[in-house]
């Protein structure tokens, strides 16, 4: 019996060590964004002490399914349960999206961010998908397109190439329903 454990877990160790890349990482998978969201004169539109910011409780993600029908997303049994978060980051706010609610199935996907009821923007995004016959995983943004315009191409020049690039500013004109 001992030496059906010891050959299991010799097993087990090569097929895991497998899942590495040139980095040395395992799974990667990387299917949110970051961005911050200003008015031309660099107000912070996630600020919620700002009386022009969005308000978080308004804002929805919608995510495209087949037949070009968007769906609410709404999910409370996960962490981002609302595909999004605002993060406080430095003197300011980001809003950091899931890209896509299901990240294995296709090559691009499309969401709409609904800052409130006559406020949206639609991101497409194209992913970089590889695995192969093992358990590895490898899901990464490709290009972020945010209202026909690229936003941000190459995940890996963006997070990991020097110079770094900084995250992109969003320049909208804020909650003017209050």
């Amino acid at each position: 019996m001992k030496p059906l454990f010891i050959a299991f877990t010799i097993l087990l160790s090569l097929v895991l060590s497998s899942c590495k890349d040139e980095n040395g990482q395992g799974d990667f998978i990387d299917g949110s964004f970051s961005f911050y969201v200003q008015t031309k004169d660099g107000e912070d539109l996630l600020d919620s002490n700002n009386p022009h910011a969005y308000n978080q409780d308004s804002i929805k993600i919608y995510y495209l399914y087949t037949y070009r029908n968007y769906i609410y997303f709404n999910d409370e049994s996960r962490d981002c349960s609302r595909g999004f978060y605002i993060n406080p980051y430095g003197d300011s706010h980001m809003f950091d999206v899931m890209l896509s609610d299901d990240l294995f199935h296709n090559e691009t996907e499309s969401l709409i961010i609904e800052w409130n009821s006559t406020d949206q923007d639609t991101i497409d995004t194209k992913f970089i998908y590889k695995s192969g016959n093992s358990p590895c995983m490898f899901a990464v943004w490709d290009r972020i397109i945010y209202n026909g315009d690229t936003l941000a191409t190459g995940y890996k020049s963006f997070y990991y190439e020097e110079p770094y690039e900084d995250y992109p500013t969003i320049i909208k004109e804020g909650n003017l329903l209050n």
